[in-house]
């Protein structure tokens, strides 16, 4: 029988639900940037935030059943609303009409709100006593504190990679990289569109019509850099021959999204390549390497203020300030830094760099990744979602 005694129950499962609970709610706020194209998904986002932070909180000042009550109550509402979106989806909300594969921020939220979940019921099963406290207590210290620390990823990436031919010295992209600055406002908003707009479908024929602001020019530069990506891709689709030819892995398997990178071609002058991408994009959540997208990257020489415009709307470049890599050739990403330098490793040169997708997803075919992977736009953008063209999920 539950006792629903308000007496005094601190012991290691009270800490331990209340520790759970806070960085669940944390990551939950960490996110709500990257996410800001949904209102209603933001919404949920601050919801959880907001009941997560509070109730773990309150369980960690005062460890009473009826605020445990509320901790479980909580913690299996979000848990749920989590199980949802990665099983039949919610229909109400955009961005989660479909069902999505489990990524690394999500999945530590969840982790994080079962474990509140198995912690607040220990404290409304077990006997109506204060348990003694001594060792117990002091064990649960480091756990809370790793649990704890291990929404430092999601919090870091919280704040804040096209050409006709295959002549990439030259040609319109190429003098409009040598000096133009980088401005989505500027193209022209009466431009008319060729068709009605479709989502994006790798094995129809292109199609990027419908993006509000984008040229015809533009349209085409885009159009033709998928097509190309689409074609000559997939020659990098074992890992084995991308490494044969000089691509190495910096480690990030385990976040869902495998980058192998190559890494003397950034500063080259050899742009928009498919044959010679500066980075490949394997999906490792099925556990092997699937090949899913190209990660084009400008020489570090350019910044997100002087980047080429050349595909208007439809592309947002993005940077990494916030990757500390190892010192070892070729360079491994060890961690996360919110500041200006790494506690271990060491940040490289910022090269700008968008994706170009070759199978479905709910942002288009230039979509960044989301949360910590999404890296930082330019200051006064907001993070492009491509609904029109989207489809599938990342």
């Amino acid at each position: 029988m539950i006792e629903t005694s308000e007496a005094p129950t601190a012991g290691p499962a009270a800490q331990l639900a209340g520790a759970m609970s806070l960085g669940a709610g944390l990551v939950h706020a960490a996110v709500i940037g990257p996410h800001a194209e949904d209102t209603t998904l933001v919404w949920m986002f601050i919801a959880a935030a907001v009941l997560q932070c509070g109730v773990g909180v309150a369980l960690l000042l005062r460890p009473a059943r009826r605020v445990a009550a509320a901790v479980l109550a909580v913690n299996a509402l979000c848990l749920a609303t989590w199980v949802a979106s990665r099983t039949v989806g919610i229909g109400f909300i955009d961005s989660l009409e479909k069902s999505e594969p489990v990524e690394l921020t999500d999945g530590l939220a969840a982790a994080m709100a079962g474990l509140a979940v198995v912690g607040a019921g220990v404290v409304l099963l077990r006997p109506r006593r204060r348990l003694a406290t001594g060792f117990a207590d002091v064990a649960i210290v480091p756990v809370v504190v790793a649990t704890l620390l291990l929404t430092v990823p999601a919090l870091a990436g919280a704040g804040r990679h096209g050409t006709d031919g295959h002549s990439h010295g030259d040609g319109p992209a190429a003098e409009q990289a040598a000096g133009s600055g980088h401005s989505h406002g500027s193209a022209d908003p009466n431009a008319p569109t060729t068709a009605a707009p479709k989502p994006f479908d790798p094995a129809a024929p292109v199609d990027l019509s419908g993006v509000p602001g984008v040229t015809a020019d533009q349209q085409k530069w885009a159009e033709d850099l998928l097509s190309r990506t689409l074609e000559r891709l997939p020659q990098w689709s074992d890992p084995a021959v991308a490494e044969a030819a000089g691509y190495r892995s910096i480690g990030d398997g385990f976040t869902g999204h495998e980058h192998f990178m190559l890494w003397s071609s950034i500063n080259d002058q050899r742009f928009f390549d498919p044959d010679q991408p500066e980075s490949l994009v394997y999906d490792t959540t099925s556990g092997g390497q699937k090949l899913v997208a190209a990660m084009y990257m400008l020489p570090t020489s350019y910044t997100l203020d002087t980047v080429p415009d050349d595909g208007g709307p439809l592309i947002q470049y993005h940077v990494h300030d916030d990757l500390c890599f190892s010192d070892s050739d070729p360079p491994r990403l060890v961690g996360l830094s919110s500041g200006p330098t790494c506690t271990v490793g060491k940040k490289l040169g910022q090269a700008p760099m968008f994706h170009v997708w070759i199978t479905p997803n709910r942002c288009g075919p230039f979509a960044a990744l989301e949360g910590v992977g999404g890296g930082q736009i330019a200051a006064g953008e907001e993070r492009a979602c491509d609904h029109v063209h989207g489809s599938g999920s990342f």
